[in-house]
């Protein structure tokens, strides 16, 4: 008799580990509280689909028992999960760096996944999440929200996390897991924008700009302050918050240290490309290369100028009009006072501005707003390929575990090879059969 796999959530993940316990000649059911598979996955990079990265290391991953990271990491295979797409006819292409389908559209690989799915055979019930799973001397029961009752000899808890709750993410999947004996990590929203009272940004909202962004914790001034970390790209200003991909890759940390009420401040420089004739870490980058001149060059120049011009046609040049507004504000002026009647320190504030400019943190995007959910189910409780070590015959895919990937499609590369890899192995032993009550 066939072994027959439930999969909880028809996300990558779990769209992966039908595919993966299918191949092994298993019956599987596929469980989705949505009316279609592949909500969040169809939604993902902007509907572009970014499913991997060029770059692959085990720093590209995190999780709060950094001490397992590597273990784990060691069961993601990028390769392997760029080539099963392409063999289903999915062609991919690189942009800087950033893995994609060929067409740009999240939804190809989303339908791709459906039809190799359906063409093994995968009973598919929509509209019905698992809600319940117990063991038995025969496997496992499974309830879902409709009040069905069936029988699985293995289940995967492919469910996804908090993040995305309009595409269903509830963290019921925690739930589950937390039944059946695992234990959570601390959950918190992760690669989201991170939130500011500071009423300065209000000048800048809707403005884009290339920075080099500092993650400090601590108390300004305190020993203790420390640099977390460092990231350079585009960031984007809103009226009480700024986001980006810079600031997304900051703000599994900066979160952290917020539930642990340590303070957290952002420090943008504001003209990074002026670095590269200095020796910094971005020197030598195409994207973002001045045609001439040093910063120190500039700064002379800038405070040579003391026309009866206002501070935006002051810091034309370098700058747009509503980044100006906003320094100007952080320096208690406007952007039309007039620089022939500003001192000499106003105008070096101004200009120390643009390299050092500070942003007091008060909280993250929610749940809504995030790509992924940080923290999850304890990976010292995981063995093998993502098996359970507490209940035999249970499994885990994707975000539901404490693994958190960078922005990038770290996360969906870890959400199909670990499905594509549980649901393999889910397969591989016992025979108990599907039982409908």
């Amino acid at each position: 008799m066939k072994k027959t796999v439930a999969v909880a959530g028809a996300g990558a993940g779990g769209l992966m580990a039908a595919a993966g316990a299918a191949s092994q000649g298993a019956q599987v059911l596929l469980f989705d509280q949505n009316d279609r598979i592949g909500r969040k996955l169809s939604a993902t990079g902007n509907g572009k689909g970014n499913i991997a990265n060029c770059r692959m290391e085990e720093l590209c991953y995190r999780s709060e028992e950094p001490e397992e990271l590597s273990r784990i990491y060691r069961g993601i295979d990028r390769d392997e999960v760029l080539q099963l797409l392409e063999d289903r006819g999915i062609v991919l292409h690189a942009r800087q760096g950033y893995i994609y389908p060929r067409t740009d559209l999240a939804a190809t690989v989303t339908e791709g996944l459906g039809q190799w799915i359906a063409e093994r055979g995968t009973e598919l019930h929509l509209r019905e999440a698992v809600t319940n799973a117990q063991i038995t001397a025969s496997g496992f029961l499974i309830r879902t929200g409709t009040g069905a009752e069936y029988r699985a000899d293995a289940l995967i808890l492919a469910t996804g996390g908090m993040a995305g709750p309009q595409f269903g993410c509830d963290g019921s999947g925690y739930q589950i897991a937390r039944s059946l004996g695992h234990r959570c990590t601390a959950l918190r929203p992760s690669l989201t924008a991170l939130k500011t009272e500071d009423p300065v940004l209000r000048f800048a909202a809707g403005v884009r700009c290339l920075s080099k962004v500092r993650l400090v914790i601590g108390k300004q001034g305190d020993a203790a302050e420390a640099t977390m970390s460092e990231e350079y790209g585009e960031v984007q200003f809103g009226k009480e918050s700024i986001s980006g991909i810079p600031v997304f890759q900051l703000s599994s940390e900066a979160g952290r240290a917020l539930t642990q009420g340590e303070p957290v401040r952002l420090i943008l420089d504001l003209l990074p490309e002026f670095d590269r004739n200095s020796g910094s870490p971005f020197s030598g980058r195409k994207d973002a290369e001045l045609v001439g001149g040093t910063w120190e060059q500039e700064w002379d120049r800038r405070m040579q100028d003391a026309r009866n011009i206002s501070i935006a046609e002051w810091l034309n040049g370098l700058t747009v009009p509503k980044l100006a507004a906003m320094i100007a504000a952080r320096s208690g002026l406007t952007a039309e006072n007039k620089i022939r009647k500003l001192t000499r320190e106003q105008r070096a504030m101004l200009l120390a501005q643009l390299r050092h400019f500070e942003i007091a943190v008060a909280g993250t995007g929610a749940y809504r707003d995030a790509q992924v959910t940080a923290g999850g189910i304890r990976l010292s409780e995981i063995a093998g390929p993502f098996a359970s070590v507490l209940c035999p015959g249970l499994y885990f895919a994707g975000e539901i575990l404490d693994i958190e990937g960078m922005c990038g499609g770290y996360n969906l590369t870890f959400a199909m090879s670990s499905g594509w890899s549980v649901g393999r192995a889910a397969a591989s032993a016992g025979a108990a059969g599907s039982v409908r009550n």
